[in-house]
């Protein structure tokens, strides 16, 4: 708006706004709309002019559709007494202009708990997500040239067992508030000790 002293007589008001940020293009629908989809936000940036500028004939699309289908997965979470249904991984970002576009694009990934990779020079994304053994390992698949290691457990710098989080409530105006602590009792007893 533009200033006029006999409008703001007492100064510029304080304007707000609930922005959703931009449509992405669905490969799965052929629709542009606004989405929380991880996978969706990735091709979208990785595609954009300000953010990887990739030709879209650069990502693998069947890729995407897959990751994107993991991704809105319905689950219902229950907290106490509380329970919603919403979407197994879900996104948001805000990208400045002078970011790494990997950095960005690596960062999305870790909301689905996926990967980035590049393959005969197309990305191609996966979604954390349980998928069947292709095989089973037999010793006919070792060679004796060297010995086999088994690593049984993470280390212990990588292991939690208490988790602390924030996020944007929606019913609060989207100001920070905390979620409820989650932990387990029985891997804080296994561990020996607190992990946050």
């Amino acid at each position: 708006f533009t200033y006029d002293q006999d409008a703001f007589a007492h100064g510029m008001p304080v304007v707000n706004a609930l922005v959703r940020g931009a449509k992405v293009y669905d490969p799965r629908t052929t629709a542009t709309a606004w989405s929380e989809n991880p996978a969706l936000l990735i091709r979208h940036y990785a595609t954009s002019a300000l953010g990887g500028n990739l030709s879209t004939d650069n990502i693998d699309d069947v890729m995407v559709q897959a990751a994107a289908n993991v991704c809105d997965t319905s689950v219902t979470y229950v907290v106490g007494a509380t329970s919603e249904t919403r979407a197994l991984y879900t996104a948001g970002t805000v990208a400045n202009t002078d970011a790494r576009p990997l950095d960005v694009v690596l960062e999305l990934a870790e909301a689905m708990a996926g990967r980035v990779g590049w393959s005969q020079d197309r990305m191609r994304i996966c979604a954390g997500a349980y998928t069947s053994p292709v095989a089973a390992l037999t010793e006919d698949h070792f060679s004796a040239a060297a010995p086999v290691e088994i690593t049984p457990r993470m280390a212990r710098e990588a292991l939690f067992n208490i988790v602390n989080a924030t996020f944007a409530d929606a019913a609060q105006d989207y100001r920070t508030a905390d979620m409820p602590r989650v932990e387990s009792a029985t891997y804080i007893a296994d561990d020996g000790a607190e992990l946050p």
